[in-house]
């Protein structure tokens, strides 16, 4: 014999209870399928948690490369001003050749190394 589980309940705004009645059976079996649907969603919900998390990661490598290329963009351009200048400097206040220039760019390259 099925045992049955009945449940009173009112809808809002309404002066009357309605009831349901459901087989033991069934009503296990539906909770047991809304609890694996759950779970489902919840596993879902962590793998999703975890892709974005490795996508703000990865977008912040990102972003730290950019900056880090950016620095060494910004001190190449530096560095070519200064080397300009010094080379005018040099043309202007020594009269420097070719040769010369060349020979101070090698010493400031050994130098940086």
């Amino acid at each position: 014999m099925s045992e049955t589980v009945s449940i009173k309940f009112k809808i809002e705004g309404k002066d009357q209870f309605n009831e349901i009645s459901i087989d033991v059976n069934d009503l296990n079996k539906a909770i047991r399928d809304a609890k694996k649907q759950a779970d489902g969603f919840n596993k879902s919900m962590i793998e999703w948690s975890h892709t974005i998390n490795v996508a703000e990661s990865l977008n912040s490598v990102i972003g730290n490369l950019r900056d880090t290329f950016a620095d060494l963009v910004s001190g190449y351009n530096d560095d070519q001003v200064g080397l300009a200048k010094l080379t005018q400097a040099m043309r202007n206040t020594m009269g420097a050749s070719d040769e010369m220039v060349a020979s101070v760019e090698e010493l400031i390259d050994a130098q940086e190394r």
